[in-house]
């Protein structure tokens, strides 16, 4: 499951006014607008993009209750969470020769602008393991990059950093 970039709450809503059979009028727009900010204090920024105003238009004909974006705005932080937990969980039963796999393929992800086929080429040429966690782990980081939270922005990176860095049952420090 791939994140959309974040947006701000203010132009989320503005989209959304935008998409609506009866948006608020101008003067009572700040009113509404603070009433669905207010409601939502406890939703992740990250929610606040565009696939969940994808899902918001799709959904509300009308301009919605507060409850009602909140309710959505939850529905995407929860999925976003789950793309962050598929990322750390995805490399903790791998081999140290795999998490080296892993990385490298992760690292052609982030240097390509065509990650469609490069995630075809790396399902071609890895076994099942090592695609599903590069997979998750992908996912995760663009996840992170939403701008989740300054903990996960650290989860994927730094465990795989501490499998790649852990010394080998040689003692040889890997590189």
């Amino acid at each position: 499951m791939s994140v959309p970039p974040m947006m701000s709450p203010g132009a989320w809503l503005g989209m959304l006014a935008a998409g609506v059979r009866n948006p608020p009028s101008e003067e009572n727009f700040p009113y509404r607008e603070a009433a669905i900010r207010t409601a939502c204090e406890d939703v992740p920024e990250a929610a606040w993009n565009n696939r969940s105003l994808r899902t918001a238009m799709r959904s509300f004909a009308f301009w919605p209750a507060a409850a009602d974006v909140h309710t959505l705005l939850l529905a995407e932080a929860r999925a976003i969470e789950l793309d962050e937990l598929r990322a750390r969980v995805a490399i903790e039963d791998l081999s140290d020769e795999q998490v080296r796999a892993v990385a490298q393929c992760q690292a052609w992800l982030g240097r390509t602008s065509d990650q469609a086929w490069v995630m075809r080429v790396i399902e071609e040429n890895y076994e099942p393991a090592i695609v599903a966690a590069v997979r998750s782990s992908f996912d995760g980081r663009r996840a992170i990059q939403a701008g989740r939270s300054i903990a996960a922005i650290a989860a994927i990176p730094e465990t795989l950093a501490a499998r790649l860095r852990a010394p080998d049952t040689h003692g040889a420090e890997r590189r």
